[in-house]
């Protein structure tokens, strides 16, 4: 079981849909924490019918930024336990050794004139019970001066402040693994600067119900934050697959080869005198050729989009502004990567071809839906309109 948590700079970016959409598949999380949503209550309902979570709580996003989510999923039994515009709380039910422990989402007030608040509201939202409890999310702040690199020196009383507020809540920061900065500014040279604002804590109580616990820093594609990944008992949840009907895979047209082996396919499909028969004979060939295609393709792509991600995280790390350059060359080829397979799932929900910006809407996953009820061929017409 884990937690997933990231300040996504707003959802109305597809690419930032779609690197959501990446994460839940890879990791999949038991929760999700999103924070600067910058969208309203019904376009989170549907991203969380097009990620397959089955509960969410959303605080609206205000003027230009902000808004807060909590999605997550039936497996675990988790209640709405307090909220405002800068965190969700949840009581977490069932849990191991049936213990229950509070999963606070936070979200730090960027106005740093108005950083005290939050250290106070922290500590109002304080379990009054000994209770597990596990804050994650962007605090906006650094708890020592080697979290920040360049830019100007943070003012010590800053920090001081947030130290004194993590203290008084009796929380104790995670241990992470990967990159140790989780925002950079996105400038070059002298102006880049780059800081550890997005942590978990965590008390003695819910460390006592999950020992082995974990927080990993993801490599970021579109925001300038990187995503969180808190899991709770070191083990990954494992998914079943079932075997599915072939179908031409719409995202293959956008590989190099496919037309070409399509074309040699037909060119080399002997001709009989029953056209259905030659018909069947070239459908047969095709679905083994593609199939072979495919499986030496997705190999190759499934590694080039690891090696791929472990380059920019492997750049992230070291970049200090020299190498944005490259950072940007990298995103955009895991986005490219990432734009097959979502044309990919777009061919799942057979939807109607909408403008490229209306992705992973409900229409998408109702229609699905549907199309499993009548996915046959009822009968073949030729050019003249008569039955075959």
């Amino acid at each position: 079981m884990s937690c997933l948590s990231w300040n996504c700079q707003g959802l109305g970016n597809p690419q930032t849909v779609h690197e959501l959409h990446l994460l839940v598949l890879k990791k999949s999380p038991a929760f999700v924490f999103l924070m600067e949503t910058k969208c309203r209550r019904n376009r989170i309902e549907s991203l969380k019918n097009s990620l397959k979570l089955d509960n969410s709580f959303v605080i609206d996003y205000k003027g230009m930024r902000g808004g807060v989510a909590f999605l997550w999923r039936d497996e675990v039994e988790a209640v709405v336990h307090t909220y405002t515009q800068h965190h969700i709380s949840l009581m977490v039910k069932g849990a191991k050794g049936g213990k229950e422990w509070l999963l606070t989402g936070f979200y730090g007030n960027p106005n740093t004139s108005r950083r005290k608040e939050s250290w106070q509201f922290l500590q109002a939202i304080k379990p009054g019970s000994p209770i597990g409890w596990v804050c994650v999310g962007d605090f906006n702040e650094i708890l020592n001066f080697n979290e920040k690199w360049g830019g100007a020196l943070r003012p010590k009383a800053q920090i001081e402040d947030f130290r004194a507020a993590v203290d008084a809540c009796g929380l104790c920061d995670m241990d992470f693994i990967g990159n140790k900065f989780t925002w950079n500014n996105g400038r070059c040279g002298g102006a880049f600067t780059k800081e550890r604002l997005d942590r978990a804590f965590c008390n003695s109580n819910w460390s006592e119900i999950y020992p082995s616990s974990s927080v990993s820093t993801l490599s970021a594609l579109c925001s300038d934050h990187c995503p969180l990944l808190v899991r709770f008992e070191g083990s990954q949840d494992h998914r079943t697959q079932r075997d599915k009907p072939f179908r031409f895979e719409a995202h293959w047209a956008m590989r190099n080869g496919c037309q070409h082996l399509m074309e040699e396919i037909w060119q080399n499909n002997k001709v009989s005198g029953n056209k259905v028969n030659d018909l069947k004979e070239g459908l047969s060939k095709c679905k083994q050729k593609l199939l072979q295609w495919d499986k030496r393709m997705k190999g190759n792509s499934k590694q080039q989009l690891s090696e791929n991600m472990t380059l920019l995280d492997d750049l992230q790390k070291k970049n200090k502004g020299h190498l944005n350059e490259q950072v940007k060359q990298v995103q955009k080829a895991i986005n490219n990567q990432l734009e097959e397979d979502n044309l990919r799932w777009k061919q799942r929900a057979k939807q109607k071809w909408l403008r490229e910006g209306d992705r992973n809407t409900r229409f998408f996953h109702q229609s699905a839906s549907f199309r499993r009820r009548n996915n046959n061929i009822k009968k073949l017409v030729n050019d003249e309109g008569q039955e075959v």
